[in-house]
């Protein structure tokens, strides 16, 4: 029976020692994965900081990116306002060009206007004082004529009155027989319209008889024999009349005689005075004329001096549009600079983002193997943990059954 006991002890004692190897080994695995457990939960706390700060990280970025494509926006919309400003003003530039353009053409114009009012005149010039040369040669011409003339009338009364002494010329004689002459022709021309009624009459009262008809040419006989009568009285008085004239007044009268001269030289004369007459009017015509040109020179000087300063003006105008539209350029090519150092910012942050992003995912992953990891440990522990508070217990009752043997 001892025998018996003991071997049951030993038994017992070995199931115990194998039991306590068990035991210490798993309490050995328990130590070790609380320790990994340490560890997972040393790095899944280290995970979690990262993760917070790439949270943090995150969000300044995307702020930053907020921020950067606000200022795009708004770049964007000054770009698009400047480039209606500048084109605006261009279109502005166009209309002063074209008005400056317009001004320049009415410039040039008016400038030929006075050149050519101007050469005009300097030629009304000429014209005027070859017209007054002329004029002092003609009036040289017309004095030299009247002299001639002044002489040759002399000469003509000179003449005349010689002739007429050597001619015996009386005048009123010459005047009485005109007038004879001229109450005879007169009393002649009342006999025969007296003659030619009573003759007509007859026939009228007659009806055409021939006892009428004859007295009525008898009566025109009678009548002619008186106006023959009559027309030899005529042709006396004539003959007197004749006589009564100078027959030098004829050698004065023909073509080459001393009147014929005379009248050359009036003619002569009327014809000088008449182009120093014409000369005069064409001199005080291109006076006028050269008045009225000057007026217009002035008024042409004064609109040419109008249009340079409003040119000016405008060209001022226009000079300060181009330097505002020079200044906008420049604003639009640094808006433009600025909105590529955003963009390249925006797709830089937005690189960051993708970075912190993709790192965070990473983290994420890490964690989520790390919580698989801490459940599976915790469970192993949880297990182990389990096994041993048996296998304790069952050392307990086999240190009693020990005890007891």
């Amino acid at each position: 029976e001892l025998s018996s006991t003991l071997a049951t002890s030993s038994d017992i004692n070995e199931l115990l020692e194998k039991n306590l190897d068990v035991v210490n080994t798993m309490e050995s695995r328990l130590v070790e994965n609380q320790k990994r457990l340490y560890g997972v939960g040393l790095e899944k706390n280290n995970l979690d900081s990262q993760g917070r700060m790439l949270a943090e990280r995150l969000g300044e970025f995307e702020a930053k990116v907020a921020a950067d494509a606000a200022k795009e926006k708004s770049v964007r919309e000054r770009i698009d306002a400047l480039f209606v400003d500048i084109d605006r003003k261009k279109k502005s530039l166009e209309e002063f060009s074209g008005r400056i353009g317009e001004i320049d053409r009415n410039i040039g114009e008016f400038e030929e206007s006075v050149r050519r009012a101007d050469d005009r005149i300097k030629e009304n010039g000429r014209n005027i004082g070859a017209l007054e040369l002329e004029n002092h040669r003609l009036e040289e011409q017309d004095e030299a004529l009247r002299n001639d003339l002044r002489g040759l009338t002399d000469t003509i009364v000179d003449q005349l009155e010689r002739r007429l002494k050597e001619s015996g010329y009386s005048y009123q004689e010459r005047a009485r027989m005109e007038g004879k002459l001229t109450t005879l022709m007169e009393s002649l021309r009342i006999h025969l319209e007296g003659r030619k009624k009573l003759a007509e009459d007859a026939l009228a009262v007659s009806g055409g008889s021939e006892k009428d008809l004859r007295k009525a040419l008898e009566s025109s006989a009678a009548a002619l024999r008186e106006i023959l009568d009559r027309l030899g009285v005529v042709g006396a008085l004539l003959e007197n009349y004749k006589k009564s004239t100078p027959s030098f007044i004829d050698e004065f009268l023909a073509p080459e005689g001393i009147i014929t001269r005379k009248r050359e030289i009036d003619e002569r004369i009327a014809a000088v005075r008449g182009g120093i007459k014409r000369n005069r009017e064409n001199i005080l015509a291109l006076r006028k004329e050269n008045a009225s040109l000057t007026q217009k020179i002035d008024e042409y000087r004064k609109t040419l001096e109008d249009l340079r300063l409003n040119r000016v003006r405008l060209k001022t105008q226009a000079s300060g549009v181009q330097d505002a539209v020079a200044m906008l350029e420049r604003e639009r090519a640094g808006q433009e600079k600025i909105l590529k150092e955003t963009s390249d910012e925006i797709l830089r942050g937005r690189e960051r983002i993708d970075d912190v992003n993709r790192r965070k995912a990473e983290l994420d992953e890490k964690r989520k193997n790390l919580i698989e990891s801490e459940k599976a440990i915790q469970k192993e522990l949880t297990g182990l943990e389990a096994s041993i508070s048996a296998r304790n217990k069952e050392l307990v009752v086999q240190e009693k059954k020990l005890k007891e043997q």
